[in-house]
């Protein structure tokens, strides 16, 4: 192979293993940002449910 081949080829090779460890960064930082459980989601999913529905933003399903 060229040297050229060799060359283009380890740098497809480096920009496939920086997106791979960008996108964990990125799965981290998801994860990180929420501090809450998942009691408290669904907890506080229904109480802005609520409040949605008490200011006319969402129609009762009755």
């Amino acid at each position: 192979m060229e040297m050229g081949t060799l060359c283009t080829i380890l740098l497809i090779k480096i920009m496939e293993r920086m997106i791979k460890l960008s996108e964990k960064k990125k799965r981290n930082r998801d994860r990180e940002r929420s501090h809450l459980t998942s009691m408290q989601e669904v907890t506080y999913g229904h109480e802005f449910k609520m409040a949605d529905r008490a200011g006319g933003y969402l129609k009762n399903k009755r």
